[in-house]
């Protein structure tokens, strides 16, 4: 079956990325830059559409399917050469129609070094955000509309909050209490300096924004169930200048220009504390099993115990849970990137305390307020700090 000119743009591209990782981490200079290009087109679709016609190999190649790699490999690099070079007409026949008359193997070699010296000549800009191929897809399953303006938006005031929130901390005091709220008595000397390098990251290199998928057995392919994951991919370790941040399902449902979240109130606080301090007990009843198993204990009996307590403790949690207010809630597509940017950018994490995950702005200020030292390092409290000043 013939793959559509969308699908062929597409599979062009991915063939870079997979050329870059196989052959040289020169060619992932390409894989941005086709992003960059893309990116800068008014409509990304009909782009696509119009390069994947132009990068169509027709008759070339289609009795010899023993040579897919060849013409996967120049699919590539016509993909490369239409959109960066804007070849067309002629010199785009002719090199299609080299390429089909030449030994395989040899051409391949050819194709990859005209590649690596392509490639190697591309910078692309700091400050970008590149948007795979399958943002834009599952941007248009969930109908999300205008994604690169969206995130292009987004990184633009990631800038301004962080130089907003740097300046504010920068000045010393805490006027508003803006820090002690996200913070607590965190060391301010360690948060300025992450702000700082975050800083310098958003100025001095690109955001690869993607949208990868997996699939579990017997169920279609769905995005990963999270608002957004950072990943310290092999392009970013080799310093090509792109931070990858990886968008789950709940970005394309749930992002916004500012945040909206459920702030609890003192008596709903009372609650959380409840359920977090019900959430230690059952953390340490599971270690206390294991203890006594390595003593020599009974498991049998160990065991029946260790589940009646986690059972009883469960349901203790269900109940404070139950207390708490649900609804809808957004986060900002400026604090989504920020979150996730500041994992590689000053390789924050996001803290586990008592079974309960450090996100959004009751657990960030609960933990502000009993383990402060953890603050300086959990990403969502940098999120939710510098939200402050968008």
């Amino acid at each position: 079956m013939s793959k559509s000119d969308e699908q062929r743009f597409d599979a062009a591209l991915e063939t870079l990325l997979s050329l870059a990782q196989r052959e040289g981490i020169v060619i992932y200079n390409g894989y941005a830059g086709v992003l960059e290009w893309l990116g800068q087109q008014a409509n990304s679709a009909a782009a696509k559409r119009r390069v994947g016609s132009a990068i169509s190999l027709g008759y070339h190649f289609r009795s010899s399917p023993a040579i897919a790699d060849l013409r996967d490999a120049l699919r590539a690099l016509l993909l490369l050469q239409v959109t960066r070079f804007a070849m067309s007409g002629a010199p785009l026949k002719r090199l299609k129609d080299l390429a089909s008359a030449a030994n395989p193997m040899y051409w391949r070699g050819e194709i990859l070094t005209e590649l690596k010296k392509l490639c190697g000549g591309i910078i692309v800009r700091a400050g970008r955000v590149l948007v795979d191929h399958r943002v834009h897809h599952w941007a248009g399953v969930h109908r999300f509309a205008d994604i690169n303006r969206t995130l292009s938006t987004g990184r633009e005031n990631g800038v301004k909050m962080l130089e907003a929130a740097y300046a504010y901390v920068a000045r010393g005091g805490d006027p508003n209490g803006h820090y002690v709220r996200w913070f607590g008595t965190g060391d301010a000397t360690v948060v300025r300096a992450n702000l700082q390098q975050m800083m310098d990251v958003y100025r001095t290199r690109a955001i690869g924004i993607y949208a990868d998928e997996y699939a579990k057995p017997s169920e279609a392919p769905t995005l990963r169930n999270l608002w957004g994951s950072a990943t310290r991919a092999w392009e970013a370790l080799a310093a090509t200048g792109v931070i990858r941040v990886n968008l789950g399902k709940h970005f394309f449902g749930g992002a916004a220009e500012h945040s909206h979240q459920i702030v609890y109130d003192a008596e709903q606080i009372l609650y959380l504390e409840r359920a977090i301090a019900l959430s230690e007990e059952r953390v340490q009843a599971n270690k206390a099993f294991f203890q006594a198993v390595q003593a020599g204990g009974d498991v049998n009996v160990l065991e029946a115990e260790r589940d009646m307590r986690v059972a009883d403790l469960t349901a203790q949690i269900a109940l404070q849970d139950a207390l708490l207010p649900k609804g809808d809630e957004q986060i900002s597509v400026a604090g989504v990137l920020l979150h996730e940017v500041s994992h590689n950018a000053v390789g924050t994490t996001d803290h586990v305390v008592s079974g309960q995950a450090m996100y959004g702005p009751n657990f960030c200020s609960w933990l502000a307020r009993t383990n402060p030292a953890k603050t300086v390092d959990n990403a969502d409290s940098y999120r939710l700090f510098c939200e402050q000043f968008l």
